[in-house]
């Protein structure tokens, strides 16, 4: 494969140093595992640095990018703020007829802070892509 091929790259959803993917005119490649160690992280930026430099209208995007051009994120965000009202509400309930057992109070703070953020990239990036 000639890099004049190569028209963008795909970062992971929240870590901009794992690539997820090289994009060509006519196919995607899908690198990797999910896990990053050390070395490819500094290989993954030499690899990206290498490519600015040779691919003049080199796209850089992540995961929330193309869901949102393939029209996921929207539904997602709607998804996730039915949940940010749900998983509290149905936590508290089951917790008061259940006794008020602090245990179940804990699922909130373990999945409502990663709800949070992601509540607030989706809409960045939403609002993004439509003032494009």
């Amino acid at each position: 494969m000639t890099f004049w091929k190569i028209t963008g790259i795909v970062y992971g959803f929240n870590e901009k140093e794992i690539l997820r993917k090289i994009v060509t005119r006519n196919k995607i490649i899908t690198i990797g595992s999910g896990k990053s160690y050390p070395l490819f992280k500094s290989d993954t930026k030499q690899f990206v640095d290498f490519l600015k430099s040779e691919v003049t209208e080199l796209k850089i995007k992540d995961e929330w990018d193309l869901w949102a051009e393939k029209g996921y994120l929207i539904w997602a965000y709607r998804i996730n703020t039915v949940l940010l009202v749900l998983v509290p509400l149905v936590t508290i309930i089951i917790s008061i007829i259940e006794g008020g057992k602090p245990k179940k109070l804990l699922l909130v703070f373990v999945i409502l802070p990663k709800l949070i953020i992601y509540q607030f990239v989706m809409a960045g990036k939403i609002k993004k892509n439509r003032s494009i």
